[in-house]
């Protein structure tokens, strides 16, 4: 059973960071070659592994992931290539965004901020903004980030 992290330790986003970079370093085949945009949130880790294992498991079909973006409170996965049965099946598993918590993969819903983003929380994290983490767990996060984008922009240049 998972629980909700209502408050991220500095072990947590190291955590969070280091299975990002070895998922996207595990999948760095299927990344879009000329440009990526990655807008990784802890909640969605899952479904964008489950992504990148249908993207890979049809290699044939030839499709690279140009960005992963939240996209008013969805998840969406943008890219190149593939079949209408690939797409039909990326579309389907990026909808299992519309009810799952960003920050924590439980169950959500759409939340509307006084900011006019929308964002998919659980009950516990419905109030709560990037912004209430530590600055200094969200400077590192940042760092990191950084680092991941840069590894994949310089490795095909």
């Amino acid at each position: 059973m998972k629980v909700a992290v209502t408050e991220y330790t500095a072990e947590q986003y190291e955590d969070f960071l280091n299975n990002s970079i070895s998922l996207f370093d595990k999948y760095a085949h299927l990344i879009s070659k000329t440009h990526c945009g990655l807008d990784l949130v802890p909640g969605w880790l899952p479904i964008i592994e489950q992504v990148l294992e249908l993207i890979d498991s049809q290699k044939s079909k030839k499709l690279h992931i140009q960005k992963i973006a939240n996209d008013h409170g969805v998840m969406r996965i943008y890219y190149e290539g593939g079949d209408d049965a690939l797409h039909d099946a990326i579309d389907d598993i990026e909808s299992e965004s519309l009810d799952v918590c960003e920050m924590c993969g439980l169950e959500g819903r759409h939340y509307h901020n006084t900011n006019g983003t929308v964002n998919i929380r659980c009950k516990w994290h419905a109030d709560t903004q990037w912004s209430a983490v530590d600055p200094s767990i969200i400077k590192a996060y940042e760092k990191k980030l950084k680092a991941l984008k840069k590894k994949f922009t310089t490795e095909w240049e």
